[in-house]
């Protein structure tokens, strides 16, 4: 978005989607490495009632 309102130059979009690009490898590789994705915790497990 920032970049189609050409709030950002081309190398800098470049550098930050290299940068995100790398993120999600990451994020990917250490939820493959753990043997499946994150879950969310099940609502009788919060802490909301007396």
């Amino acid at each position: 978005m920032a970049h189609d309102r050409k709030l950002l130059a081309p190398k800098q979009f470049e550098f930050s989607a290299v940068a995100l690009n790398e993120c999600g490898r990451m994020v990917g590789g250490w939820l493959r490495q753990r043997g499946g994705a994150l879950q969310a915790p099940s609502p009788s497990s919060t802490n909301d009632g007396p």
